[in-house]
């Protein structure tokens, strides 16, 4: 199996030349990040972990280019998604508790829990809302308008005889027994003030034996900025922290 990483929570996967993806998202003016749209052509089975504008926001443009294509998502951003255009037979609702066959891959869906997202309040005081101020019409009216809703998603991969755990968002649902020991762990490292200890909790709770960073980079300036991951990838000896490159597969 390859992992590819496109930025943000833009991930996909591949096995015996068959491909799936989830979250595409194109960097917003300013970001370092070169992910384009036509990077997304040609996947057919597309995934949502939950409804932020991050997540979905350009799904209805890859719809209009790649008609063929499902949209796997809860009913939140399945609606916000018809409100902008995409068709209802393109949408495939999804739900914690299904398991499913995709492109080869097998799926299941957890409940999962969205960060809390304490570093908010130091964007409004950053200089870069200025350096991008272009950029926060766009993104303050898809940050009102894309609902989470509770509805962040946790997914189980399967595939090539491994197992992965992708989340949605750098929290879990209490009360869940989640799979545990997975062979890799797809963690999006941000929402906290402390990311090293919110991931260490996530860590010593699902025992995973490497992990994924994302979400980490800054792809919409000035609401987002690159996210100091040195702490993690000097904290463990046992697990593996990889640090993806954008568009490098790496092979598990």
């Amino acid at each position: 199996m390859k992992i590819i990483w496109y930025g943000t929570a833009s991930i996909a996967f591949e096995s015996n030349k068959k491909r799936i993806l989830f979250d595409p998202f194109v960097p917003l003016r300013g970001s370092k990040v070169a992910t384009k749209l036509t990077d997304y052509i040609g996947y057919k089975e597309i995934f949502v972990t939950h409804g932020h504008f991050d997540h979905i926001s350009d799904i209805p443009k890859l719809i209009e280019r790649s008609s063929s294509a499902y949209i796997y998502c809860t009913k939140t951003p399945a609606d916000t998604l018809m409100k902008s255009g995409v068709p209802r037979h393109n949408i495939r609702l999804v739900r914690p508790g299904e398991s499913f066959t995709a492109a080869g891959f097998y799926l299941r869906l957890w409940q999962g829990r969205h960060a809390d997202l304490e570093v908010a309040s130091d964007v409004v005081f950053s200089p870069r809302i200025f350096r991008y101020a272009a950029n926060l019409p766009v993104a303050l009216s898809r940050h009102l308008s894309y609902q989470e809703n509770g509805e962040t998603l946790v997914y189980e991969i399967l595939a090539d005889g491994k197992r992965v755990l992708l989340l949605g968002s750098m929290n879990l649902a209490d009360g869940i027994d989640y799979p545990d020991s997975c062979d890799v762990l797809i963690l999006p490292y941000v929402g906290y003030k402390d990311n090293l200890a919110q991931a260490e909790k996530i860590i010593s709770r699902l025992g995973p034996k490497k992990v994924i960073l994302d979400h980490w980079d800054d792809t919409f300036p000035p609401l987002t900025d690159t996210v100091d991951t040195s702490a993690i990838e000097s904290r463990y000896t046992d697990i593996e922290i990889i640090k993806p490159e954008h568009k490098k597969p790496i092979e598990i």
